[in-house]
């Protein structure tokens, strides 16, 4: 098990508030508002070019200098997506802001991923994870405040619902904290 402990005195956290804004806020608006304005296939194509945009952006930012084995496998995933979007396409519009929401989607998960490896050599995956959860807990609720002023039982409404119970559960705890950490 990873050290779950955190510690941030006398440490810079401007690298942590970077990688907060990249991931969750920055990557979850844009894939989220990127499905509104695009179909889920042309979602799945573009989010499928995270890994490409990271090692691209890996070297000049880290100076790495990606395998052939890394190319080929972002290249085998990528035309995996494509095969199965062509093969499934689903109906709706692409809207160029769809586009370009899903772009800021990438970036920021390109961004994320360099960041984070960065961050790597001052702090724990532990921190990284509980500094990235934080920056989560403490933005959307005032994004929901904001959306919902009108109608605050909007904002409890959910709760219950033991669906949304559940699935607050797995994704705040499987699918984000454990995730993250690991």
């Amino acid at each position: 098990l990873p050290k779950c402990r955190v510690n941030f005195r006398g440490k810079k956290l401007g690298g942590l508030i970077v990688l907060g804004l990249c991931e969750p806020v920055l990557y979850f608006l844009g894939e989220q508002y990127g499905l509104v304005y695009t179909n889920s296939s042309f979602s799945g194509i573009m989010i499928a070019m995270i890994p490409v945009v990271a090692i691209l952006a890996a070297i000049p930012v880290l100076h790495e200098k990606p395998t052939v084995r890394q190319l080929l496998f972002c290249l085998l995933s990528i035309s995996g997506v494509i095969v199965l979007a062509l093969q499934n396409s689903s109906s709706g519009a692409i809207q160029p802001v769809g586009v370009l929401i899903l772009l800021i989607a990438v970036f920021s998960a390109a961004a994320y991923s360099i960041n984070n490896r960065r961050l790597s050599q001052t702090f724990t995956a532990f921190e990284r994870a509980y500094f990235m959860m934080l920056i989560g807990c403490i933005f959307f609720p005032i994004v929901a405040l904001i959306r919902h002023a009108n109608d605050p039982m909007a904002l409890i409404a959910p709760f219950q619902e033991p669906r949304f119970l559940l699935s607050l559960i797995y994704l705040s705890t499987i699918s984000s904290g454990l995730a993250y950490t690991l």
